[in-house]
């Protein structure tokens, strides 16, 4: 009696993992490679009929210092965003969400600016 309440909260616990993941909805905008020279890295939007309601930013090969974020939408306008926490981003991780809107908006370019010891990798996340 006790395996089959352990296996069935095991099950129970994939399917609600999987469930939570799959609800998410990030989907990979792009990656962009930096220098540790540079202090940006920016990324042109591709489908600029989709409407990002909140951007992530993730990191490959190098930690980045986050300083400011800059969102270009399709209307002309120019938003900052800045990053609290976590200062740093490792190699895996990922900065939190930003809300960028509740309807949220049509985007052509995000700007990332950092600050790198080495060449990184930035990975871009929206979702919609």
């Amino acid at each position: 009696m006790n395996r089959k309440i352990s296996v069935g909260l095991i099950l129970i616990f994939v399917i609600s993992s999987f469930s939570f993941c799959y609800a998410q909805n990030w989907e990979l905008i792009g990656e962009k490679k930096g220098l540790k020279d540079n202090t940006y890295v920016e990324i042109e939007i591709n489908d600029q009929e989709a409407f990002y309601r909140e951007l992530k930013f993730g990191v490959k090969s190098a930690k980045i210092k986050i300083k400011k974020v800059i969102v270009y939408s399709v209307d002309g306008k120019e938003n900052e965003y800045e990053i609290d926490a976590p200062v740093w981003i490792k190699p895996g991780e990922n900065t939190p969400p930003i809300s960028l809107s509740e309807e949220g908006f049509a985007l052509t370019k995000i700007k990332l600016k950092f600050y790198a010891k080495k060449k990184v990798i930035v990975e871009f996340y929206g979702k919609k």
